[in-house]
């Protein structure tokens, strides 16, 4: 695992708990906020994961790809 990776675990579970301590603090807008920063650090993790995958897979020529079409796969939607 990279760093990169554990970054973002870390940062996911920094989230999830900040979640858990503002429910157990009847603050309902801090939790909300802290549960969507944990869904997008997973979301993150997802993507850095794919990525690396394809790469491993495919090698270098699939990064080359991926600057035409700005490296948007066909049917996706476009980066937040």
């Amino acid at each position: 695992m990279c760093i990169r990776d554990r970054l973002e675990e870390e940062c996911a579970r920094d989230y999830n708990r900040s979640a858990i301590e503002s429910a157990a603090n009847a603050d309902a807008a801090s939790k909300q906020l802290f549960e969507r920063l944990v869904s997008a650090e997973e979301g993150h993790y997802d993507r850095f994961k794919k990525q690396h995958d394809n790469i491993q897979r495919f090698g270098l020529s699939y990064l080359a790809l991926q600057s035409f079409d700005n490296g948007i796969p066909e049917g996706a939607a476009a980066a937040e």
